[in-house]
């Protein structure tokens, strides 16, 4: 009984004939002749508008492709500024073996407006920063919560709602969701923030 009530088996078994539809690509960004590594004069197309992942092993330059070709070309026809590295290692190796990307995009790029890389290095400046605040998706949110009937009564402004602004968040965890706890001859570890659970808000804030 548990077995059929299982969510995953629905999915795994195609039982539920209500699955949503999957989701068709509006367009496609063509790369063309790319050069970049050990990548040689490859071709490669993008689905836009849907999720997708390139796999590989290792070596067969996914980052090369991804991470250096796709984003120089396409913030280059945006006219955005290619983000330059913060690590001092891969400064120096950059300007001892300098490496450009060549090629040339096809078709797609009317599809673009903005291009955000996002890699494994810590996202802004503060730990209370996540993929929200970083692209500018958090300023609408806020925005939209300062618009309510209830915030305006209290003149509540967008800043109200940032995690860090001290008159909306949480004072014991300063808008981290979480707090550090010290043990004794151990490493230290995160917990929930006792007081608002991981909220990030002050009590006022989240009414």
């Amino acid at each position: 009984e548990k077995i059929d009530k299982s969510v995953t088996r629905r999915y795994l078994f195609n039982v539920d004939q209500n699955q949503k539809s999957e989701r068709q690509a509006k367009g496609w960004l063509r790369l063309r002749d790319v050069s970049r590594n050990n990548l040689k004069h490859v071709d490669a197309d993008f689905p836009i508008g849907v999720l997708t992942s390139v796999t590989g092993i290792s070596g067969s330059g996914k980052s090369s492709l991804i991470s250096q070709a796709l984003v120089e070309l396409v913030l280059e026809k945006l006219g955005q500024q290619i983000p330059g590295t913060d690590d001092q290692e891969d400064q120096l190796l950059q300007a001892e073996n300098p490496k450009t990307t060549t090629g040339y995009i096809q078709e797609g790029i009317s599809h673009i407006r903005r291009l955000i890389p996002v890699d494994q290095k810590p996202i802004g400046r503060t730990p209370r920063s996540n993929l929200a605040t970083y692209t500018g998706l958090f300023d609408h949110i806020r925005k939209l919560f300062a618009n309510t009937k209830i915030a305006k009564s209290r003149k509540y402004d967008a800043g109200r709602f940032s995690f860090n602004v001290a008159k909306g968040r949480c004072p014991k965890c300063e808008g981290e969701g979480f707090v550090m706890v010290e043990l004794l001859f151990l490493p230290s570890v995160y917990t929930p923030c006792p007081v608002c659970h991981g909220s990030r808000y002050n009590e006022k804030t989240l009414e």
